[in-house]
């Protein structure tokens, strides 16, 4: 996908979590932690969806928001660990029992 390319839901929820001020990106482990995203939480399966890689300011959405299936949420980029723009995508669902523990799908 090509930087600025629009991302949209996969599903219906709120959105829970948006960083989009980092504008750098590399291989080195040092740009793990820099990566633009947007966090979707759906109440009814208890899934999260994660979109990542995004571009600096490109989040069209804020914490708080209600969000469908479809709905343009965030631009695409190139930020964070890698060296080509593309889209990271992670399903996950919250488990019952210890804190921050999460299933990946």
């Amino acid at each position: 996908m090509a930087i600025g390319d629009t991302i949209t839901s996969t599903q219906n929820g709120f959105v829970v979590g948006v960083i989009d001020g980092y504008t750098g990106w590399g291989m080195s482990k040092k740009w793990k932690s820099f990566g633009n995203q947007v966090i979707i939480y759906d109440n009814r399966t208890h899934m999260f969806t994660t979109h990542g890689h995004l571009k600096q300011n490109g989040s069209l959405v804020k914490v708080g928001d209600v969000v469908s299936i479809g709905q343009p949420i965030a631009l695409s980029g190139k930020t964070e660990q890698t060296q080509e723009a593309h889209l990271y995508f992670n399903i996950f669902r919250g488990t019952a029992g210890e804190e921050g523990s999460y299933l990946i799908l």
